[in-house]
């Protein structure tokens, strides 16, 4: 099947930030935390230790693009944040939704 996950959102009203979860189908997890920054999502993570040794932060955005267009930014970082490297960046679209069994 490929890999897969999904992700949870919630807003932490405690914290007053935003939460994400990642979970895939590798046993995976990543958890960022933030808020919404002049119209951006604006996702973090903690410096994660990795199975090489050395640590990875994560920064994730999402920009509105349209009303059914949204852009998820992911970059990485393993030097505590001083220098970053491009890990993905996908554009969503919203399908439409099409009416089945009407006449």
């Amino acid at each position: 099947m490929g890999y897969f996950g999904k992700s949870y959102n919630t807003y932490n009203a405690n914290l007053r930030r935003w939460e994400q979860y990642w979970v895939d189908n590798s046993a995976g997890v990543i958890f960022f935390h933030g808020n919404l920054k002049d119209g951006v999502m604006d996702y973090w993570t903690e410096d994660v230790p990795q199975p090489t040794g050395r640590k990875l932060r994560r920064h994730l955005q999402f920009f509105n693009m349209a009303p059914n267009k949204v852009r998820q930014f992911s970059q990485g970082s393993t030097d505590g944040g001083k220098t970053w490297t491009t890990e993905y960046d996908f554009i969503y679209t919203r399908q439409s939704q099409s009416k089945s069994g009407t006449r």
